[in-house]
């Protein structure tokens, strides 16, 4: 009878397990897309060397490119140069049902040559996560805190807070196959997608193709 008993309390355990992460992986389909925002900024230089604080608007990108899932930084400004992508692999998150969010790390940058917008020049660029308070709410906000330099005697800090409005931030229109990147929400690549909602090169997209 015991045995029996136990049999059904590890039935139900698997059972209860694959319904959560079901529905833990059909929530995290919802963390893809562009996050509308900005930074209080604080670049310190080594040395005691006054701290210099201003606030820069940019995007942030969550996307899926094959098996890997990037956070884009979209049009970021360091010094006088602008970036049109800076690209951190391997976001990985954890639910915390109790507070409604996903922890999530990324890989850092360490030197990694990036050309800066309208010029001809790259910069070789470290950055990384600081702290362990990098959250991706389930209504759609994301904070998080990341430094980002090209010399280390004068690292910038960015505490960033953005919005992901998943009905707000669609758009409609006839997709491109030979210029448009297009994913399903699970992060599937689609190479010939039909009507239907999708992310289109970082954005959700309502497409009216036939």
């Amino acid at each position: 009878m015991n045995i029996v008993n136990n049999k059904s309390v590890l039935f139900l355990i698997a059972l209860l397990f694959q319904v959560f992460t079901a529905k833990a992986q059909s929530s995290f389909n919802r963390l893809y897309g562009t996050y509308k925002g900005s930074a209080v900024t604080e670049t310190v230089a080594t040395g005691g060397g006054a701290a210099f604080k201003s606030q820069k608007k940019f995007d942030v990108v969550i996307e899926k490119t094959d098996n890997d899932t990037k956070l884009i930084l979209k049009d970021y400004k360091l010094g006088t140069y602008t970036f049109e992508d800076i690209v951190f692999d391997n976001l990985t998150v954890t639910y915390q049902p109790e507070n409604k969010r996903w922890k999530f790390t990324i890989n850092p940058l360490s030197g990694d040559y990036i050309n800066a917008k309208g010029t001809s020049y790259s910069l070789q660029l470290h950055g990384s996560l600081i702290g362990s308070n990098n959250y991706i709410y389930d209504n759609g906000t994301i904070e998080f805190t990341f430094e980002i330099y090209n010399k280390a005697e004068s690292k910038t800090k960015n505490v960033y807070k953005g919005k992901n409005d998943v009905a707000a931030g669609i758009s409609s229109l006839t997709v491109n196959n030979n210029k448009d990147v297009v994913y399903d929400f699970q992060g599937r690549r689609i190479q010939n997608p039909r009507k239907g909602l999708y992310i289109i090169n970082g954005k959700k997209v309502l497409l009216n193709n036939k």
